[in-house]
């Protein structure tokens, strides 16, 4: 599925954010970015997208709520989203 986020680096000091699934063994693609993780200059803000991807044995009812760890140089914090995968799998 393709989610988009925005990330704002309100520091004096640049910031490196990376995103992490907590309660899945799928994994997580940002667009345009090899190693997963982006750079923030100071108060600059990145607007993009990324994928996430679930094995196919995790959809067993359809809906799943996904916990992504969100780290970066000044802290982390936990986010929670919805994965809605096919009716019928």
């Amino acid at each position: 599925n393709l989610y988009n986020y925005e990330l704002i680096n309100k520091s004096q000091d640049s910031n490196q954010v990376s995103f992490q699934l907590l309660n899945s063994k799928g994994y997580i693609q940002i667009i345009g970015q090899e190693n997963n993780k982006i750079n923030l200059k100071p108060e600059e803000i990145n607007k993009s997208s990324l994928f996430i991807f679930i094995p196919k044995n995790e959809m067993n009812k359809g809906t799943l709520t996904l916990e992504i760890l969100v780290s970066g140089t000044n802290g982390e914090q936990i986010i929670e989203t919805k994965f809605i995968g096919p009716a019928n799998y």
